[in-house]
């Protein structure tokens, strides 16, 4: 059997370009080199933010927040229905979170500006002090990346709308007169049009010299969640000053180059460490993230540093009198500074490759999958 397009990579990225070049009317097959889905929790919600994404992929992470609205029914995920809230908690992230909600009004992407007085009202548990203001975007939400594109597979092979094959790695792919070809260690080979690889694994793989130059790095992820009294109640997924000074949103805003960079966030910076408070079933968790870019065996020696780091900063805005870390994991994570990565390899092979799906990025996913797949099949 020949398809239209084979993508190679059963991720998010993979999984939600396979789905809409099938609604677009195209066959298709899905490879994972896995054996088979995996059964697992739900995890933590990620959030789909396109207000963290600059101005370029702004646009595609509304989208996503559209066509996941949309495809909440067909495929019975859940929808972690919390909005997002920046806080402000210094007069620099004050100008940011005011400029950036200035700018997303104009583009038509609804948003409200906060008093120190109403977020407090909300969350009185928070330290009055470092609280200045907030942003608010109630129309965003989260998603569970863990499980999401797994169901997603298994609802498709089921009711044929794409083939899905796991357990075939991929040994080599290659173009022909007509189409390519798509072989596997175990043998199999298949024929298509179009070949879209979606995972950094095959990429590097296949392509080892695009890869080195591609931008595409693994940084070591820290990640601690801090476990708040219960009765604790989130109605947003909230993101610390921390966030507000990383993210690429407020990067753009034309006061970030003349903002200030406080002694305490100097090095929380340098380690691009982002503090988060979010709910996780009963429990609300302050939940922190640290990006290194070194091999995860050398970053388990500095663990111990970073959990006095994330405790002192959790302080700043929790001050409860005990903060305890429960859990802690260090993993290996892939991405790229331009957000994602996309090359042509020749007329029918093509790579998107490098968004992290534990970062802002994730918000692009379902969005670019559409708009990519459109302007290949030439939807309008």
């Amino acid at each position: 059997m020949k398809y239209d397009l084979i993508v190679i990579g059963a991720g998010a990225l993979g999984t939600f370009h396979a789905y809409f070049a099938a609604k677009f009317g195209q066959k298709v097959l899905l490879l994972d080199k896995e054996p088979q889905s995996l059964k697992t929790d739900n995890g933590f919600a990620e959030q789909i933010s396109p207000s963290a994404l600059s101005e370029k992929w702004s646009k595609l992470g509304q989208k996503s927040l559209k066509a996941l609205t949309t495809l909440e029914k067909e495929f019975a995920f859940e929808i972690e229905r919390k909005g997002s809230l920046y806080l402000a908690t210094d007069k620099d992230e004050l100008g940011l979170i005011e400029e950036l909600s200035e700018v997303h009004q104009s583009n038509g992407y609804s948003n409200i500006l906060l008093s120190k007085k109403e977020i407090l009202s909300r969350y009185p548990y928070l330290n009055s002090d470092h609280v200045l203001a907030g942003l608010s975007y109630p129309q965003e939400f989260g998603i569970y990346p863990k499980t999401l594109p797994h169901r997603m597979c298994e609802y498709m092979n089921e009711n044929g709308i794409v083939h899905v094959k796991t357990g075939k790695e991929v040994a080599e792919c290659f173009e022909q007169l007509k189409g390519c070809t798509v072989k596997t260690e175990t043998g199999c080979r298949y024929e298509a049009d179009q070949v879209l690889i979606c995972c950094e694994y095959t990429f590097e793989k296949l392509y080892p010299e695009l890869f080195k130059n591609s931008g595409i790095a693994t940084q070591a992820l820290h990640e601690f969640e801090i476990q708040l009294p219960l009765g604790l109640e989130l109605n947003e997924h909230i993101f610390s000053g921390l966030c507000v000074r990383q993210y690429e949103s407020f990067k753009a805003c034309p006061s970030y180059p003349q903002i200030h960079t406080p002694a305490h966030y100097l090095i929380l910076e340098e380690k691009g460490m982002r503090l988060e408070i979010k709910q996780n079933g009963q429990e609300a968790l302050v939940f922190v993230r640290a990006f290194e870019k070194s091999s995860v065996k050398e970053n388990q020696e500095r663990a111990a540093f970073l959990e006095q780091l994330i405790r002192r900063e959790a302080k700043r805005l929790l001050p409860l009198e005990k903060l305890k870390i429960d859990k802690k994991s260090i993993s290996a994570q892939m991405g790229t500074p331009q957000s994602v990565y996309l090359k042509n390899i020749d007329r029918h092979i093509r790579v998107i490759a490098g968004i992290d799906e534990k970062s802002a990025n994730l918000s692009l996913v379902p969005g670019l999958a559409e708009e990519s797949m459109r302007q290949l099949y030439g939807m309008s």
